[in-house]
């Protein structure tokens, strides 16, 4: 089982003490990858080869929220397309899914309860959810088809370091997004002008 990665959990006071990941992606043994929607063929194959806006989602945002904006967790996404047959319908809707890039809070397999680290399980395709639809979407930049495999891969790659009280899923995305901009996908601009619009002071995550 997995949540999603509070920064909460990443920034523990108590995490004076020594937190070693299993590997550098933080991939947990004896827990499964999540499963995502890459074998439905709607998604599998109609993901759009043209360019798609990516986004920053920040959840637990808005006005009436109690979390605090360095706490709330961050993804980078695309939508990739909506399963149009009846019974993929939601209340006279069509589900909707996007590709996503973020980290997880795994659950010990032992049931003692969120690991002290993040992971790093690489790009999914997933369904929209309430909590997806209702996150603060930013937009980052319009990629191609080829910009946003760059993206992906920069993503797999990207690894997790163990809570120190300063890192968390934030400085993931930021390193990510800096990270394009050295392989050419998006400007310097693109990137501090997203950053700057997320509510928290982006400069202290690069």
């Amino acid at each position: 089982m997995m949540t999603r990665s509070r920064s909460t959990i990443s920034l523990d006071a108590t995490c004076a003490k020594a937190v070693t990941l299993p590997n550098a992606m933080g991939k947990p043994p004896c827990v499964l990858k999540p499963i995502g929607v890459e074998h439905i063929p709607a998604f599998r194959d109609g993901e759009a080869r043209g360019p798609l806006l990516v986004q920053i989602l920040i959840y637990d945002g808005g006005e009436k929220s109690t979390v605090a904006p360095r706490d709330r967790h961050w993804a980078i996404a695309w939508m990739v397309g909506e399963m149009t047959t009846a019974s993929w319908f939601v209340d006279g809707y069509p589900i909707a899914a996007h590709r996503i890039l973020e980290l997880k809070n795994e659950l010990a397999p032992d049931g003692s309860g969120p690991l002290p680290y993040l992971t790093n399980w690489g790009p999914r395709t997933t369904s929209i959810g309430v909590e997806d639809q209702a996150s603060i979407h930013v937009d980052v930049v319009v990629l191609s088809y080829s910009q946003r495999q760059v993206m992906e891969e920069i993503a797999r790659n990207e690894p997790v370091r163990p809570p120190n009280g300063n890192w968390n899923c934030q400085n993931w995305v930021a390193s990510i997004l800096r990270r394009c901009e050295e392989a050419g996908i998006l400007t310097g601009d693109q990137r501090r002008h997203a950053l700057s619009q997320t509510g928290v002071n982006w400069r202290n995550l690069c």
